[in-house]
């Protein structure tokens, strides 16, 4: 189910949600509301078929990422590497 208001209310909004309602659209009806009511009928066919599983094979794809340390240095990296080109470089520009 799909609330429909024609101007955008931040309270039919949360009562949409609140309720368990699928969308929330607010405006004229375009093309636009069509590729949700289509999205969200093949959401709902893939949970009737898989459940609630997730569409990404791994349970959580950016686990190991986050064990890495030395992410804290890249943005001063990144600083220095760009600062340190800028200078080699602006002889060029002049």
């Amino acid at each position: 189910m799909i609330l429909v208001y024609t101007e955008f209310r931040q309270t039919a909004k949360d009562l949409a949600m609140s309720i368990g309602l699928d969308e929330y659209h607010y405006g004229a009806i375009t093309s636009s509301i069509l590729k949700k009511i289509e999205f969200i009928k093949k959401l709902k066919e893939y949970k009737k078929q898989h459940g609630d599983k997730s569409f990404i094979n791994t349970p959580n794809p950016t686990k190991d990422v986050t064990n890495i340390k030395i992410w804290g240095l890249k943005r001063p990296f990144d600083i220095l590497v760009s600062g340190l080109g800028l200078f080699l470089l602006s002889p060029w520009f002049v």
